[in-house]
């Protein structure tokens, strides 16, 4: 079968039916393909069809967790969101995965609600910073002239509409 040219919002690879419907219920979307299946079906689809925003992945009955970690990492396109799931519930593999850039790792058994703040949380744009403004410096000796050139920078900086400090 030839790959399909219309790129998903999601996708979602489970190897139970339990976690197969969480999936189902949390990420509700016409744009979302969910599928049970091994590891290597995930690998391959997700090596030849376009990549999706986000990317669901149950590591469930994998021999080396690690490894399928690094393939799924290797193989998705660096704007896709890869979110784990699997029973294992350890930090040092939830921090593994996070170092190998994943997003999220999920424990079963998996509720709607926890897929979907996963979800949300792996594709959500950073809050914009707000400006901080700017430092400027100077330096200079005694009768240099540096406070009369501090001064005139400030007055043309306030001149301008934005305020200035002098310490």
């Amino acid at each position: 079968m030839a790959p399909s040219s219309k790129r998903p919002y999601a996708r979602g690879f489970a190897v139970d039916a339990e976690t197969e419907r969480a999936l189902r219920a949390g990420l509700p979307s016409r744009e979302v393909k969910i599928q049970r299946g091994p590891l290597s079906d995930a690998l391959r689809i997700l090596a030849t069809e376009p990549p999706s925003r986000l990317v669901f992945v149950d590591l469930d009955g994998v021999a080396d967790p690690d490894e399928a970690a690094f393939q799924l990492s290797e193989i998705c396109a660096f704007e896709t969101a890869l979110v784990a799931i699997g029973s294992a519930d350890t930090a040092a593999f939830s921090r593994a995965l996070l170092r190998r850039g994943f997003s999220d790792y999920l424990v079963k058994p998996l509720s709607p609600a926890a897929v979907r703040e996963a979800g949300k949380a792996a594709t959500e744009e950073p809050p914009e910073q707000a400006y901080a403004g700017r430092v400027v410096a100077f330096v200079g000796s005694a009768g240099s002239g540096t406070s009369t050139v501090v001064s005139a920078v400030a007055h043309g900086i306030a001149a301008g509409g934005r305020t200035a400090s002098v310490v």
